[in-house]
């Protein structure tokens, strides 16, 4: 008497709800012992060997690549932390970049390049397991982006101001010509 389904067709059922590497090793090698026979013992362990070698493969390229997770956090907290000591610094600074159309253009620039980041940096994330790296591509294009728009802001609001002091001597000399 047999119940529920075919046991190679319940294993591929279980790899369809579940689709995850390592289940895919262990079925394969058990529907493979099933058909060929052999000690399934001794595929088990093997197979559990190898489950362990991959999952301390993993770890070791976690740990290899923390320097690069942590480089992007920082890539990530740059710009923003620019941003706070410049208003600390000098208050207001950073409002042409929300009150004038260029200061706009340059917030949406880099709101678009986080959000491109990651098909940019799209090769090296594939191969990612966590979230991490997709972080690390959106902080360095947003890090990339911020630094040149703080770096407009800056030389365009020394370029207004001097222009502005520029038209007040011509103003002033003028009305001494006219005196």
């Amino acid at each position: 008497m047999n119940f529920g389904l075919p046991f190679r067709e319940a294993m591929l059922n279980l790899f369809r709800r579940f689709p995850l590497q390592d289940l895919q090793f262990l079925i394969s090698a058990i529907l493979l012992q099933r058909e060929t026979g052999g000690n399934l013992a001794e595929l088990l362990d093997k197979t559990a060997a190898l489950l362990r070698a991959r999952i301390h493969l993993q770890q070791k390229v976690k740990v290899y690549t923390a320097q690069g997770r942590m480089t992007g956090g920082i890539l990530l907290a740059l710009p923003f932390i620019a941003f706070v000591l410049l208003n600390l610094i000098r208050p207001g600074y950073t409002a042409p970049l929300f009150e004038t159309d260029t200061g706009r253009i340059m917030v949406y620039g880099t709101l678009v390049s986080m959000a491109l980041g990651p098909t940019l940096y799209g090769g090296s994330l594939r191969s990612s397991t966590d979230m991490t790296s997709i972080l690390i591509a959106i902080f360095a294009a947003l890090a990339l982006f911020a630094a040149s728009a703080l770096l407009l802001l800056l030389f365009s609001g020394k370029t207004s101001a001097t222009e502005s002091r520029l038209a007040a001597l011509q103003s002033r000399s003028r009305a001494g010509y006219d005196a």
